[in-house]
C-alpha cells in the first residue's frame, strides 16, 4: 500500500504538466510551489482555515502564490493524511487544488515524496502560514535557479526581508541527499534547517538574496499565535484590495518608508 496519497484535479494529473527538465537557461524550470500545511498548531489550531474577509488563511497564501510565474508547474498543498486534516483536502477541492498527503511527523519526507511524485526539478516551500508571500521575490528565485548554477535559492542566509517573507527554492536532487543526512526528528520538521545550520554536511550551491533597501528582518508578518492574527486581521480588514508586505508596513509603521 503507498504510503501517500494524491487528489488531483479532474483536469491535471501528477506528471500532466510540462516535463521540462530545469537547470538551462531558456528551459522551463519544471517547478512549483508546495504548501505546506496542517490544522492541529499548538499555538494556534485550525488557523490555516481560519476566515479573514469571508476567505481561510490558506485562500490568501494560494491566490499570492499562484501569482509566481516561475512555478510553471503550479501549486501543490502538501498536508498530512491524517483525519484532522481533513478540511484540508476539502478545501483544495474546492479550489481546483492539487493535494499531496504524507507522514504528519516527517515534514520533509512529506515534501521529498510530493516532488517526486509529481516529477520536479525544483519546489519552492511555501509556509501556509504566510499570507505576506511574495510573488516578485519567488520569481527572481526562479531566474537564478535557471541558470543552472546553484542548489538552493534563498533569502533566509542572512534574512533581510520580514519574518514570514521567505523564498526557498530548492533543487529536488539536492534535497534528496539533505533528506538521506537529516539525523534528528527536528531536521525533519524543520525540513531546510540542515542546509544553514549544518552546511558542512551537504555540498550544494546557494544562491542568498539581499533586500535592496536594508534589513527588515526585525518586522513579523507571519501567523503563528493569536497575537499575530489579531494582527494579520487588522491588516487585512484595513486593506481593500491586495495584500503585501510593504503595504502591511506601510500600516504598522506610517512613519517608516516602507522598502
Amino acid at each position: 500500500m503507498s504510503r501517500f496519497k494524491i487528489y488531483d484535479p479532474p483536469t491535471r494529473g501528477p506528471k500532466s504538466a510540462g516535463q521540462a527538465v530545469g537547470g538551462r537557461p531558456g528551459d522551463a524550470l519544471n517547478a512549483a510551489g508546495i504548501v505546506v500545511c496542517r490544522l492541529d498548531s499548538t499555538r494556534l489550531p485550525g488557523k490555516v482555515l481560519r476566515k479573514v474577509r469571508d476567505r481561510p488563511l490558506l485562500q490568501w497564501v494560494v491566490e499570492r502564490a499562484r501569482r509566481v510565474s516561475g512555478f510553471d508547474r503550479g501549486l501543490i498543498v502538501a498536508t498530512s493524511d491524517r483525519k484532522v486534516d481533513d478540511p484540508i483536502l476539502d478545501f483544495c477541492l474546492s479550489n481546483n487544488l492539487p493535494c499531496f498527503r504524507g507522514s504528519a511527523q516527517d515534514v520533509a519526507g512529506r515534501i521529498r515524496d510530493c516532488a517526486r511524485e509529481y516529477e520536479l526539478d525544483w519546489f519552492a516551500r511555501v509556509n501556509a502560514d504566510s499570507p505576506f508571500v511574495e510573488p516578485k521575490l519567488l520569481d527572481q528565485a526562479c531566474i537564478q535557479a535557471k541558470t543552472g548554477l546553484y542548489d538552493l535559492v534563498t533569502n533566509l542566509s542572512p534574512r533581510s526581508y520580514p519574518y514570514g517573507v521567505s523564498a526557498e527554492l530548492i533543487r529536488r536532487s539536492s534535497f534528496e541527499v539533505a533528506c538521506r543526512k537529516m539525523a534528528t526528528a527536528a531536521d525533519r520538521e524543520h525540513v531546510t534547517r540542515i542546509y544553514y545550520q549544518q552546511p558542512n554536511r551537504l555540498e550544494y550551491r546557494k544562491y542568498n538574496i539581499l533586500h535592496s533597501e536594508g534589513d527588515l528582518s526585525h518586522v513579523r508578518l507571519t501567523v503563528d499565535t493569536p497575537e499575530d492574527w489579531q494582527l494579520f486581521c487588522r491588516i487585512a480588514e484595513s486593506e481593500e484590495g491586495d495584500l503585501s508586505y510593504r503595504s502591511a508596513i506601510q500600516l504598522l509603521q506610517p512613519s517608516r518608508e516602507a522598502a
